[in-house]
């Protein structure tokens, strides 16, 4: 064994811790079934020792169980305080240090927990002190109604003590205290249906498990062995199924009947003590309990029907003083006498008190808690109203709700890791083909004879340009508007270039020119400059196309304009210049 472990203390939202730890000493008469118990060096605070497991017991830690005992060291600071009658797990030994937590089984050691001195375990008590012949009645029965107590507080916080054996069981010398240990065998409401450890010890176990197998444990296997225990307490240490050598069923002089095998059995030997004979006195001492608790027991063992830890917890302290069937009842004191009432005297008007909140009643066993210096359980919260319909009714709409939003949300993430994965298993097929029958090749080819189209269309489109550069710069300038007077002539339009030659006529008599034809000619004032000059404060409406046919169609009603007019935009600005080949009809010049 070495001498140097690593305790870690699991802590879900934050980083573990890790400790070093050193290995000092066994300590006396600790050594169980599972392991030892030695003290530790450094302890910061309260002293802690370590629970070491032997390969058997270690071997029998399945994954989930190992998470179980991780998460019961994770509480331990919740249940520290709200069940400080158990030595809980504070860390998770293992035999090195490791960077991803607990997730490395084979390196597990065992656990630490706080030390607990001056303390002996319950089978001594039991089996040497004789049950409450050797304690007293008082304190038997103190003991058994906190242990009740105590195993009642578990079960309401959905934990199953499962190795409810004497051994885990421990008493203070002065036997005012009690402290259950073990606890890393409890089983647990966090994570269902896991029970860390399936042995057992003999004698101290329920039927339904007797034979050790693997499963989850009940409430009522705690009730079944907390009766043994209750039994071995109130009278003189006998084991209730112990029936002794005088009973062989077998017939073999050798054998043995142990209270495992009557457990297994099923077989009450106090259903017939004449039967079964059970030994030494017990059966006598059985004989004067009182009916009521004999009735328990038989409901225990007999009936397999065993009372909870709260019945017990509300019987036991009825009988502290005597538990036989001869007990006294409680006798009231006597009333003292009342002296008489003087003559009243008038006193002035006072204030009624102020109304005191109800107190219940203290519950039967309250002086044990108050011997104990243990404060008592909180009181249960008054229970709620039942709910209305319309309540239930939300309640169910939000809960069909929540199932129908994660089902749907399972499916839609099934659904698109399905696509993901055939779209990958496609994608892979079509590039393989691709590949394969020259698709790449294809590809090139068909991108470099756009290249190749492309460059040539450019070339065209640059000497296209180069043959219309002489034919504009031999164009007059675009005329410009200026604030100043303006000539208007009409020009005559040019003859064709290739015209037939006409036949020679006789001279004609010229007609007589029409009389607006001198107006034309003649000059003609400008008009005022101040409509040209005038800013224009009109809204100017654009329209805009409402989609891309409508665009195209305005785009190409505005080049049909341009054409039939016979002006050309020459940019942004607006000067206008001659389409070539265009005959000009009139021209507006400014003038000299």
């Amino acid at each position: 064994m070495q001498s140097r472990y690593w305790g870690c203390l699991v802590q879900p939202q934050h980083h573990d811790v890790w400790t070093e730890y050193e290995i000092e000493k066994p300590l006396a008469n600790a050594e169980g079934g599972e392991g030892g118990i030695f003290t530790l060096k450094p302890h910061a605070g309260e002293k802690r020792v370590a629970r070491l497991y032997n390969p058997a017991s270690k071997s029998l830690l399945n994954p989930e169980a190992f998470r179980s005992l991780a998460v019961l060291t994770s509480k331990y600071a919740d249940y520290s305080q709200s069940l400080p009658f158990v030595a809980w797990p504070i860390e998770v030994l293992f035999t090195v240090k490791h960077p991803s937590s607990i997730q490395h089984l084979p390196t597990l050691a065992g656990i630490t927990m706080r030390h607990i001195s001056g303390h002996t375990v319950l089978e001594k008590i039991t089996t040497n002190g004789n049950g409450r012949f050797g304690i007293g009645t008082e304190k038997a029965v103190r003991i058994a109604a906190v242990i009740a107590n105590y195993l009642t507080r578990l079960h309401k916080n959905g934990i199953v003590f499962c190795d409810f054996n004497p051994k885990n069981i421990l008493v203070s010398n002065d036997h005012s205290n009690v402290t259950f240990v073990d606890a890393d065998a409890f089983q647990h409401s966090i994570i269902a249906n896991v029970f860390t450890k399936p042995h057992y010890f003999p004698g101290f176990a329920s039927p339904n498990h007797i034979d050790g197998k693997p499963g989850p444990r009940h409430s009522s296997d705690d009730d079944f062995v907390l009766a043994i225990h209750i039994f071995q307490l109130l009278l003189d240490g006998g084991h209730p199924f112990d029936t002794g050598p005088a009973y062989d069923p077998t017939g073999d002089p050798f054998a043995t009947i142990t209270p495992h095998d009557n457990i297994k059995a099923r077989r009450w030997p106090y259903s017939d003590i004449a039967k079964y004979h059970p030994p030494g006195e017990t059966p006598k001492h059985y004989a004067k309990l009182h009916p009521e608790l004999r009735a328990m027991f038989e409901r225990a063992f007999q009936k397999l029907n065993p009372p909870t830890a709260a019945e017990w917890e509300a019987v036991l302290p009825k009988y502290r003083n005597n538990v036989e069937g001869t007990a006294p009842p409680q006798v009231k004191p006597a009333a003292q006498p009342v002296p008489p009432p003087k003559p009243a005297t008038p006193q002035p008007a006072r204030k009624p008190p102020a109304a005191t909140p109800y107190a219940p009643p203290q519950p039967a066993h309250y002086a044990y808690h108050h011997a104990l210096n243990i404060p008592p359980p909180a009181p249960q919260p008054a229970p709620s109203p039942p709910p209305t319909r319309k309540a239930a009714a939300k309640a169910i709409a939000k809960a069909i709700a929540w199932w129908l939003a994660i089902n749907l949300w399972r499916l839609f993430k099934m659904l698109l890791l399905w696509l993901l994965k055939q779209g990958r298993v496609l994608a892979i097929a079509s590039a393989k083909g691709f590949r394969k029958h020259g698709g790449v090749e294809a590809t090139v080819g068909v991108f470099v004879l756009v290249g190749i189209f492309w460059y040539f269309r450019a070339y065209e489109a640059q000497l296209a340009a180069k043959q219309t550069q002489p034919a504009l710069a031999a164009q007059p300038p675009a005329p410009t508007r200026a604030d100043r007077p303006f000539k208007t002539t009409i020009e005559a339009a040019r003859p064709p270039a290739a015209l037939p030659p006409q036949k020679k006529s006789a001279p004609q008599k010229p007609e007589a020119e029409p009389e607006i034809l001198p107006w034309l000619t003649k000059e003609v004032p400008a008009p005022k400059a101040e409509p040209l000059s005038a800013p224009d404060t009109r809204s100017k409406r654009r329209i805009y196309p409402r989609n891309f046919r409508e665009y195209q169609r305005m785009r190409r009603q505005r080049q049909e304009r341009a054409d039939n007019s016979g002006w050309t935009r020459r940019s942004r600005s607006s000067e206008f210049r001659l389409a070539p080949g265009a005959t000009p009809i009139l021209r507006i010049t400014p003038s000299q």
